[in-house]
């Protein structure tokens, strides 16, 4: 499969013209190569899960074999952790486990220290796991390495061709493909890239929500201290999706390792923010729900709305997510000369933001966490 797809990035010629709303993925020859990668992911997916799903089988044979030698030897106390293991493992295998540990079913707050042959059969199980777990990223990340370096080609026939917006689109594709080896996330961002692609379009312009009309600029890294986006060496703990099409998206991660140092400035929140232009002031309406699906723990994540004229900004307004639920409405008048951003939430707030006068706009949406808070799981819909 690898040569195949190999061969079909080789034989790819852009030949057609790429719209500012299609993006990249609008170039067909580009959705059919990043389709491939997608049906490769899945199939290296399966693969892993088929092999997973026989280490789970082994495991729970073992452990099993492990309580009969441990109650033939009389030993209460191994036996009852075996029990609590068992049990343990039955549910992570059931439920999927914590989504954030690198094996689910084995998070490193169920390894045991006694007794010494349960954690034994625990060390062994993770290694395995990690075996498979390794040899899928390693062949998705060869795999990926095609795509990207067949984006670069098409970015500089474009670039020759004068088509330079269309070859910047091509570059912000393989920069997110780039990055999704980094942080595992190749599969999700190959589907939800030609999810997008197949949605319904609405054509009539006439018919489109105001935030329908805003132009889709970059999916960043950053920090809110000291208005760092996208600068190189910032942490790529968090993964940002988002779908224009359906209107939907999702920010998952987990906080970064350390905080680190920029300016003489000591930052610890990062995560990632996306950037839309917004041409016409009038159109700067929205409203966005979020929905989290973990809970709240004390150091919450964080959602950024931001508003910026050229380099001035005009508004940085930081939204703790105090409840599971959340709504966000961003609304303009028809005389486009002052926003507001109104959250509802336990302790609503309301803030203004005056525009400049017939000015284009750039509107940002950012989530991020703190070193030492907790992981977040945020899916949310801009209506």
């Amino acid at each position: 499969m690898k040569k195949l797809f190999l061969q079909f990035l080789l034989g790819v010629c852009p030949l057609f013209l790429l719209t500012a709303q299609e993006g990249a993925i609008g170039i067909p020859e580009i959705r059919k190569t990043v389709s491939i990668l997608a049906d490769e992911a899945k199939r290296l997916a399966e693969t892993q899960a088929a092999s997973d799903r026989q280490l789970q089988a082994a495991y729970k044979t073992q452990l099993a074999a492990l309580r009969r030698a441990m109650q033939q030897q009389g030993d209460l106390e191994s036996v009852l952790a075996v029990d609590k293991e068992t049990r343990r493992f039955d549910e992570a295998v059931a439920s999927g486990g914590d989504e954030f540990e690198p094996v689910p079913d084995m998070p490193a707050a169920a390894l045991v220290d006694a007794p010494a042959a349960l954690r034994a059969a625990q060390d062994g199980y993770l290694r395995q796991r990690q075996g498979t777990l390794a040899t899928r990223q390693r062949d998705l990340a060869a795999v990926t390495q095609q795509l990207v370096a067949r984006l670069e080609e098409f970015q500089k026939e474009f670039t020759k061709a004068g088509k330079i917006d269309e070859a910047v689109a091509i570059r912000e594709l393989a920069g997110r493909f780039k990055a999704a080896v980094e942080t595992q996330s190749v599969e999700r961002l190959a589907q939800s890239l030609l999810n997008a692609q197949t949605a319904p379009q609405k054509n009539d312009a006439a018919a489109r929500a105001p935030w329908q009309h805003w132009r889709f600029v970059k999916n960043a890294a950053y920090s809110p201290h000291g208005g760092t986006v996208g600068m190189p060496g910032l942490p790529e703990d968090m993964t940002l999706e988002f779908s224009a099409a359906l209107g939907k998206g999702s920010a998952k991660g987990r906080p970064p390792a350390a905080a680190m140092m920029f300016e003489g400035k000591q930052l610890a929140r990062f995560g990632r923010l996306l950037q839309w232009d917004v041409a016409e002031p009038r159109h700067l309406n929205a409203t966005i729900a979020l929905d989290s699906a973990l809970p709240l723990p004390e150091v919450t994540p964080v959602v950024n709305v931001r508003v910026l004229s050229g380099e001035t900004q005009l508004a940085d307004i930081r939204i703790p997510v105090s409840a599971l639920r959340m709504t966000i409405r961003v609304t303009t008048p028809q005389d486009a000369a002052r926003a507001s951003v109104y959250c509802e939430q336990a302790d609503p707030q309301t803030t203004a933001i005056d525009l400049p006068p017939g000015a284009p706009l750039a509107f940002q949406l950012g989530f991020n966490l703190h070193q030492n808070g907790a992981p977040c799981d945020i899916s949310f819909a801009i209506e």
